[in-house]
């Protein structure tokens, strides 16, 4: 009789969880679709976030990232020289529209202000490729993860018809 008085209060609150998620079913118009929720692009560039440094002789390239929300990140990067002369700046949207990544930079003194928007070409964990064959130079900006804590960025394209690449490896500021 123990055992019998022990199973009826599990008994009895199973009946009411399946009841109440009854009830919540019947009251929802769309309990027969299945919602499926997207994640989006950037979710596998947040090992992007954070500070990098790149160092080259009296040259450091800097550039920082921050999540806004889950469709865009925000970027900073700067080119210093003797560490005090700020020879260029920019700012740098990573944003997911429509299933679609794209880099978007915008650099002091050049293109008069305007966003120059390259598209996600490529992808694979370690390797973001975003191109705009209609730009000047770059025309493509890749970013790749060789370790958790090192970033290598490359800039490539053709000036002149000639091609040109310029590597920027980056190590993670703690």
């Amino acid at each position: 009789m123990a055992k019998l008085l022990l199973i009826s209060p599990i008994i009895w609150l199973l009946w009411a969880c399946n009841t109440n998620n009854n009830s919540q079913d019947q009251e929802t118009p769309s309990s027969n679709t299945t919602t499926i929720i997207k994640a989006s692009p950037l979710e596998k560039l947040t090992w992007l976030l954070g500070d990098w440094v790149c160092k080259k002789g009296d040259i450091q390239i800097y550039e920082s990232w921050t999540k806004a929300n889950d469709s865009l990140f925000l970027g900073t990067g700067s080119t210093i020289k003797n560490q005090a002369d700020t020879l260029s700046s920019e700012t740098i949207r990573l944003e997911a529209r429509q299933e679609q990544l794209y880099y978007i930079p915008v650099v002091s003194n050049q293109n008069e202000g305007e966003n120059i928007e390259f598209k996600l070409i490529s992808n694979d964990p370690e390797e973001w490729i975003f191109e705009n064959p209609s730009h000047d130079f770059p025309q493509r900006i890749i970013y790749h993860q060789p370790s958790p804590d090192s970033l290598h960025a490359r800039i490539e394209g053709t000036i002149k018809g000639q091609p040109r690449s310029t590597e920027f490896p980056m190590a993670r500021i703690r």
